[in-house]
């Protein structure tokens, strides 16, 4: 499970997770690429100017959310595993469960258009 979170007051401060576990932080600010961010589009395996290639790995579940969730929060969805639900009221933007098809589970319409996509059942 990997887990990013930003919290963009200050400097702006980027934590990332392993497992549930804080392996590492950096600082710096990120903007939006136009309408879309650039981490969006770029998870859900659009080719941005530059990338030579498309996300080639298994992915599943992909949550957003517009706050950055604590440590407890991440380990807690590890915990929960790929068949967990999202952390209530902390700002669920999206939810990709990419079982078979690229809507958003999470109500707010921000369903995705999945190209080049080969889907497999992941046992749990």
């Amino acid at each position: 499970m990997l887990a990013i979170t930003y919290n963009p007051s200050g400097s702006g401060t980027e934590d990332f997770y392993v497992n549930g576990q804080l392996v590492g932080s950096a600082s710096g600010q990120y903007s939006s690429s136009g309408s879309t961010d650039y981490w969006t589009t770029y998870i859900s395996g659009a080719k941005p100017s530059g990338v030579n290639d498309y996300y080639n790995s298994l992915i599943g579940d992909v949550q957003a959310y517009s706050t950055a969730l604590t440590q407890s929060q991440i380990q807690t969805l590890y915990n929960e595993g790929i068949t967990g639900s999202p952390i209530s009221n902390a700002g669920l933007i999206s939810w990709w469960k990419l079982d078979n098809n690229t809507y958003d589970s999470s109500g707010n319409g921000n369903n995705a258009v999945g190209e080049y996509i080969t889907y497999k059942q992941i046992v749990a």
